[in-house]
């Protein structure tokens, strides 16, 4: 690599060098029942059994969202980048219990599996892996076998964690990888940021040994909720990067993004620093146990439609789907191993289905009829714009006309009505039970990473809009031009006619200069088998 490309590389990785942020701390973890705080006497003279011990730990995600706001800021512009209370983010990941999810959603989530495998594919977080449990079983089996204490397995596990020569940490964040023929590369400046203590911490390795034993296969049930953490709000497991300060910087992650991975992972136990360098296993003390998370991009707003013939219902209905005129959606999601040097593609190994979909991000002013403060909404108010050609088409995108005199500004407007809960019959309310509940799973889904505190929501596949409230100002920003401001425009329809000549949002290629801003769109994928 020569020094200028070396150098641009560098400029890109930092828009994520600093990671996903804190997931979590156990200052304060206490011990369960099941397990003392003393160290167990029963492997007494051969803890040296553990120093050749398979990596103990598992980790993994099965939520993550990209925001492609333009300016993620915290009120006053102090806010960290790793604030989890922001309502607005670049990156955020999450790890959750989707079997709750499956209960409810049947037709969305695959039934197919039965508890322990629906369990580890449903249930993210932090656990000890099969690999681990196999070996304290193997090696102690005499031991296992004797005993007549039912915890003596879970005291051997909980002692190795302590003995082992893996006595790591949790850390996400960023890499970025180099594309070489075809193939990626380490960069030797990728880095993450540490996040919590040390796993074999007492209180921490009592919670993972009293998860279920979900068999040889797949190890022990995963933790995505840690009691005993000091601080309330970081007892989930979730992580968070905010990172984009303009629209140039934007464009610039976008075009990158396929180099870039989100991970989830481990390192030893004691790297000081907020920064650690790391890479696949080869150099104990750059090493990496953990999964990452590629992210592909697309144009097809997943989700939404432009329209649907009067009268049509899913599945029988002819729908035109939405697009962008970039690639800020995210389409699909690879999960992979690192803990190996050939790393081990997850999401093809474990047969994973991710679900993605998107979310534009609408102003409120934008959505109401500047007269009589009325939402759009093509469903009951013809009368507010004039009807497109085709009679079956229902128009999302208007022009708006400040004044009669006033020049048209053409894609400022977009219809996002609060959304109903309407009844079983009418597709796109909550209650609609054709799609299988899908309008509400997404609901659900979405209301992880963006709470209604800040957020309204609307995801019916002829919207898929979301609305930042009142309550956001002076905690976080989204848009370059101003979330509140009348007199700034973002271009909805993302190109149009204005004045004759063919506009586009965006930078203008010929000046530099930014024409009316792009709209954001929030991107959430979850894993649902």
């Amino acid at each position: 690599m020569n020094e200028k490309s070396r150098s641009l590389l560098m400029q890109l990785s930092s828009l994520l060098i600093f990671g996903l942020g804190t997931l979590f701390s156990f200052q304060n973890c206490g011990s369960n029942d099941s397990t003392s705080d003393a160290p167990s006497s029963f492997t007494g003279g051969t803890n040296n059994n553990f120093s050749s011990a398979p990596y103990p730990y598992d980790i993994s995600f099965n939520q993550i969202a990209f925001m492609s706001c333009s300016q993620t800021t915290g009120g006053g512009g102090t806010v960290m980048p790793d604030d989890l209370d922001n309502p607005f983010f670049t990156f955020r990941a999450g790890a959750y219990d989707n079997r709750v999810l499956a209960q409810r959603y049947p037709a969305i989530f695959t039934t197919k599996f039965a508890d322990p495998e629906l369990t580890y594919r449903l249930k993210a977080g932090v656990g000890l892996n099969a690999n681990y449990v196999n070996y304290v079983k193997s090696t102690f089996a005499g031991r296992l076998s004797t005993s007549s204490d039912p915890n003596t397995l879970k005291t051997l596990m909980r002692d190795g964690l302590a003995s082992s020569n893996h006595n790591d940490q949790p850390l996400t964040g960023s890499i970025f990888r180099q594309r070489s023929n075809a193939a990626f590369t380490w960069a030797d400046f990728t880095n993450g940021r540490l996040s919590l203590s040390s796993l074999s911490a007492t209180g921490v390795a009592n919670l993972l040994v009293n998860g279920l034993d979900l068999g040889s296969t797949w190890g022990f049930e995963r933790q995505n909720y840690f009691p005993g953490a000091g601080d309330v709000g970081q007892r989930a497991l979730e992580a968070s990067l905010m990172d984009i300060k303009a629209e140039d910087q934007r464009d610039q992650l976008l075009n990158n993004l396929p180099s870039f991975q989100l991970m989830a992972g481990f390192v030893p136990a004691g790297s000081d620093g907020t920064v650690f360098e790391y890479e696949t296993p080869g150099d104990r003390n750059k090493q990496l146990y953990g999964r990452a998370y590629r992210l592909t991009m697309t144009r097809n707003w997943n989700g939404r439609v432009d329209y649907l013939p009067d009268g049509a219902t899913p599945p029988n209905q002819v729908a035109h789907p939405a697009t962008s005129i970039r690639y800020d959606l995210i389409d699909s999601v690879q999960e992979v191993d690192l803990s190996t040097t050939a790393e081990t593609d997850l999401t093809a190994k474990e047969s994973q289905v991710w679900d993605c979909f998107s979310l534009i991000i609408v102003r409120d002013m934008d959505r109401r009829d500047a007269v009589s403060g009325k939402y759009f909404d093509p469903d009951y108010d013809l009368n507010l714009w004039t009807p497109q050609p085709n009679p079956t088409k229902k128009n999302k995108f208007y022009d708006y006309q400040p004044t009669p005199q006033a020049p048209i500004i053409p894609g400022v407007r977009i219809a996002c009505p609060p959304q109903e809960l309407g009844d079983g019959s009418k597709p796109g309310t909550l209650n609609y039970s054709q799609d299988g509940g899908r309008a509400r799973l997404r609901l659900e889904v979405a209301r992880r990473f963006l709470p209604a505190e800040y957020w309204e929501l609307n995801t019916n596949p002829e919207y898929m809009c979301a609305v930042p409230r009142n309550t956001v100002r002076g905690v976080g920003t989204c848009y370059q031009s101003g979330d509140f401001d009348p007199s700034q425009y973002i271009f909805y329809t993302q190109s149009g006619v204005e004045g004759g000549v063919n506009v586009s949002c965006g930078i203008n290629p010929n000046n530099g200069q930014l024409q009316k801003e792009c709209p954001a769109f929030v991107s959430l994928c979850y894993r649902r088998e």
